[in-house]
């Protein structure tokens, strides 16, 4: 339907971490924390998105090119008759949260905050400060798959409702990052 393949979602997540990599190791290298110790965990979420759209147009070989910061969709198709896509992220287990809430085709991600060394706990006292991508899942999803919050104060963000991100297909999974007790469903299965 996209043309994308398990291999390029791969690479996309391969290339978000190069990116955060060298902005952690210039914040290093003079002195500052990691970019997570300077953002709210949304913002993160924003950026981890951004960057995960930047890589998949990137694995895409001329599929889609990334639309702007902020601008729905996350990413435009540059041949006729492939979709539009939305890239919507979140961290360990909430909902991945879109700007738009507008149906079409989405991939939501999730990720934790592993310790430098690659290494995963679960908790919120036992985070990291580096992003690794936990799950992504790819699906077509309609207006009312969305839950809308905030929006009298014309910056609202749409929240995936949690039968609508089970519906969608795991298409990358990193089992050693499971943020949940034990896996179970299609956690179980997957491998």
């Amino acid at each position: 339907m996209t043309g994308l393949s398990g291999d390029a979602i791969a690479r996309a997540v391969e290339f978000a971490y190069g990116k955060l990599d060298l902005i952690d190791e210039q914040m290093r290298a003079s002195g500052s924390r990691p970019i997570v110790g300077h953002v709210e965990l949304p913002d993160l979420s924003s950026l981890v998105g951004d960057l995960l759209a930047a890589g998949v147009a990137r694995a895409s070989n001329g599929l889609y090119v990334q639309n702007g910061p902020d601008h729905y969709p996350s990413l435009l198709p540059l041949r006729q008759g492939f979709p539009e896509l939305e890239v919507a992220t979140a961290l360990e287990t909430d909902r991945p949260t879109s700007g738009s809430g507008k149906a079409g085709l989405y991939l939501a991600s999730r990720y934790v905050l592993a310790h430098r060394d690659g290494t995963y706990a679960r908790g919120k006292d036992s985070r990291g400060d580096t992003v690794a991508v936990w799950e992504i899942r790819f699906g077509e999803l309609s207006d009312g798959d969305f839950q809308v919050a905030g929006t009298r104060t014309g910056n609202g963000r749409a929240k995936l409702r949690k039968e609508a991100l089970d519906r969608m297909e795991l298409v990358y999974y990193d089992p050693a990052l499971l943020p949940y007790a034990r896996a179970t469903g299609v956690y179980a299965h997957a491998r």
